[in-house]
């Protein structure tokens, strides 16, 4: 059953509202909503500040490829956008070795233009071995983690809309394989092998320059280097999704 809810989960001690910083293992949190987090001049964003405690800012120096901010909500909420042609932030040294070991991701995201093999989060370490998630290829939805010779690495296709959505991505979710779920429902094809690697970039919006630019729109971007239990999955889907007016469906 899809649930679209207000943020009622409770976490912490007294009481307290829930945030993603209430789960252990927190290790990213960029969230476009906080607008005092973003560093920006005429909307040109030059810093994401990771509000996970850990310094892992996102980042860009060069005018043209900084993504915009203050020109497009979700909900209601700022969200980030990028242009489809260069646009993208850099995650620091720190954030390289996330696609290596335990991990789950949750992305808001919103596809503006469904244009072929785009990309919102990408890591890499110089040759086949690439971590993307997610991949939007005209109007199918999938991810990447692995040597992109082979052809296990692809996992999860889905129709793919201009909607909100939340992504989560599980790495291993069953003993060794990579899972991805959109609005908490696991996707067609999503039990392939990952491929274990350490990244040598890791960025949001594009893989490289203009490379497979992501074109649409970033609202929240939430990683964890464990496996969440099923119930912390629920607590991080259902405040995305009342935050955001998403749907998500409990494990």
């Amino acid at each position: 059953m899809a649930l679209r809810t207000r943020n009622r989960a409770r976490g912490g001690s007294g009481g307290a509202p829930f945030t993603p910083a209430s789960i252990a293992g927190l290790t990213l949190w960029l969230d476009a909503s906080d607008t005092a987090t973003i560093t920006q001049s005429a909307g040109a964003v030059s810093q994401w500040d990771d509000k996970s405690g850990n310094g892992y800012h996102a980042t860009q120096g060069t005018v043209p490829a900084q993504p915009a901010t203050g020109s497009a909500t979700l909900n209601g909420r700022n969200v980030l956008r990028f242009d489809g042609t260069d646009d993208r932030l850099t995650l620091p040294s720190g954030t390289y070795s996330i696609p290596n070991g335990d991990v789950t991701m949750f992305l808001v995201y919103r596809n503006t233009a469904n244009n072929t093999n785009r990309q919102p989060i990408n890591a890499q370490d110089g040759g086949n071995n690439r971590f993307r998630f997610i991949r939007i290829s005209g109007t199918s939805f999938g991810a990447t983690h692995g040597d992109l010779s082979t052809a296990a690495s692809s996992v999860a296709t889905t129709s793919e809309t201009t909607d909100g959505h939340i992504a989560m991505l599980v790495s291993p979710d069953n003993s060794t394989n990579l899972r991805v779920y959109r609005e908490g429902n696991l996707l067609v094809g999503s039990n392939a092998p990952r491929g274990v690697f350490t990244a040598t970039s890791f960025t949001v919006g594009s893989q490289t320059g203009s490379t497979n630019p992501w074109d649409g729109d970033i609202g929240e971007i939430i990683i964890y280097t464990r496996v969440l239990s099923s119930s912390e999955k629920n607590q991080v889907g259902n405040y995305l999704a009342g935050k955001w007016g998403a749907s998500f469906t409990n494990f």
